[in-house]
């Protein structure tokens, strides 16, 4: 597949960047010229960097630490800083049955490939989805595969890493990507 860029202004497409016969796309994030992509293969998936005309840059992903459940994607979403220098990730590890255990929140540094933080935000059948990240905290739609309604988190990463709960409006419809 192609992920295309679309111009509103005039509706033209151009290619931002192909995907192998195997991937799929799960989260895309862009700051200034760098574009991090999370895709789902084969394997576990991968995270890796594209300049604003589809090339890869060298800059230091992260790598899925095991897979035990092929196919099943290791990373989830992803939100890169607004300056474009730290990337926030999820990692996802699963139950036998192929349901989401647990999901961290991982922020890496791409200057140096340290990971700077990293703290468990989703249990057991829950789906984090659609992070974002200003540089000090992630917010995050956490979804639930036993119907409950899906609720928005804000967590601070530095120093007492508080975690408050933001209500969704009655009827609220969310969906991701």
């Amino acid at each position: 597949g192609e992920v295309v860029r679309i111009r509103l202004v005039d509706v033209t497409t151009t290619p931002l960047l192909t995907l192998d016969h195997d991937e799929q796309l799960l989260a895309l994030s862009v700051a200034g010229p760098v574009h991090a992509v999370a895709v789902s293969d084969a394997a576990c998936g991968q995270i890796r960097f594209h300049d604003p005309d589809g090339a890869l840059i060298s800059l230091p992903a992260p790598a899925v630490a095991s897979c035990d459940v092929p196919r099943r994607p290791a990373f989830g979403s992803l939100a890169l800083s607004p300056d474009g220098t730290q990337l926030a990730y999820t990692v996802v590890t699963y139950r036998d049955d192929g349901i989401e255990a647990t999901t961290e929140v991982v922020v890496r540094d791409l200057a140096t490939g340290t990971d700077m933080v990293r703290r468990v935000v989703g249990q057991d059948g829950e789906r984090i989805a659609s992070l974002g990240y200003d540089g000090a905290r992630v917010v995050f739609l956490r979804q639930t595969r036993s119907g409950g309604a899906p609720a928005t988190e804000l967590v601070e990463l530095g120093g007492g890493g508080r975690s408050v709960a933001l209500p969704l409006p009655p009827g609220a419809v969310t969906s991701s990507v």
